[in-house]
């Protein structure tokens, strides 16, 4: 039996990590957890949470897209911005 890319073993494993590597990408950055331990008191714009964090809003949506990708947030547009919300039971449980 073999271990590389290709192996039975690794082919077999893949799809369970894929989620919880998605996961840990989104919360391996300490501005992504002090964001969603702001999103957990209430909903923010992407230029609030640049505003808070004093950075731009362009990295502000790079750390929410990363936040999106791995389940711990969502979007809900609102006229012509987009409130961010945390998805409660797994947001919780990382901080």
């Amino acid at each position: 039996m073999w271990f590389g890319r290709h192996s039975p073993i690794f082919m077999h494993t893949h799809p369970q990590f894929r989620q919880r590597a998605l996961l840990y990408r989104g919360l391996a950055n300490e501005r992504r957890l002090y964001i969603l331990s702001l999103l957990l008191r209430h909903p923010l714009t992407c230029t609030e949470i640049a505003q808070i964090l004093d950075i731009i809003p362009s990295a502000a949506s790079k750390h929410l897209r990363k936040m999106m990708t791995a389940g711990l947030v969502y979007g809900r547009r609102r006229k012509k911005t987009v409130l961010f919300f945390p998805v409660t039971k797994e947001a919780r449980q990382y901080l």
